[in-house]
């Protein structure tokens, strides 16, 4: 519940912030900020009142939202007016997202492509010729 009231915390203390840049990337960004933001809502509604885990298609639109609002911030960040230290406190939180939708996306290819998984953990090298194998282990 921590994460949950935490967030709408900081979204009761974003409504405050006005927008120095009417252009269709901040519109972009606020609306995909928005609508990840709800798909994660209905994520957490979904898993706590009726114990029910989301769906791929969940997860792909979900990491989807989350990367376009993540790598929507890093233009605006030059027109953004806080201190040094803010900027990089936003371009750190933003790369932490980015760089966490690449491990949900293996995690959504583990189950759309279940046979990749397999395929990589059986001993594909016991079928090449001795040489190869051996190189390929080292």
């Amino acid at each position: 519940m921590g994460v949950v009231g935490s967030t709408f915390y900081a979204l009761y203390k974003m409504l405050d912030v006005k927008r120095k840049s009417l252009t269709v990337l901040t519109d972009f960004h606020v609306w995909t900020g928005a609508l990840a933001f709800l798909s994660t809502l209905y994520a957490i509604g979904l898993e706590r009142c009726f114990r029910v885990e989301p769906s791929v298609q969940w997860a792909l639109l979900s990491s989807i939202l989350y990367t376009a609002n993540s790598l929507s911030w890093f233009p605006l960040l030059r027109i953004f007016k806080g201190n040094q230290e803010q900027k990089m406190a936003f371009n750190l939180a933003y790369s932490f997202v980015v760089s966490f939708q690449g491990i949900q996306m293996i995690a959504v290819c583990l189950i759309l492509y279940p046979m990749h998984f397999w395929l990589s953990s059986t001993d594909v090298f016991d079928s090449l010729p001795c040489s190869l194998a051996d190189k390929c282990r080292s």
